[in-house]
């Protein structure tokens, strides 16, 4: 996996990516380890992000 490979928003907080062709991992908390807070703007990215990796770990699964 490399860098480029990695979704963020949320100023970093919120990570995903694809591990393996076959699963999505999915990071959000913050510096404190307590839950993140998504604008909608933030909830809309992640949003289409998850299901952009779902399409790739649908088709490559």
């Amino acid at each position: 996996m490399k860098a480029a490979d990695i979704f963020k928003t949320a100023g970093g907080r919120v990570c995903a990516w694809v591990e393996q062709s076959d699963t999505v991992h999915l990071k959000a908390v913050n510096e404190h380890g307590d839950p993140v807070e998504l604008t909608a703007e933030e909830l809309k990215a992640l949003i289409e992000e998850l299901s952009r990796l779902h399409g790739v770990v649908k088709n490559d699964g």
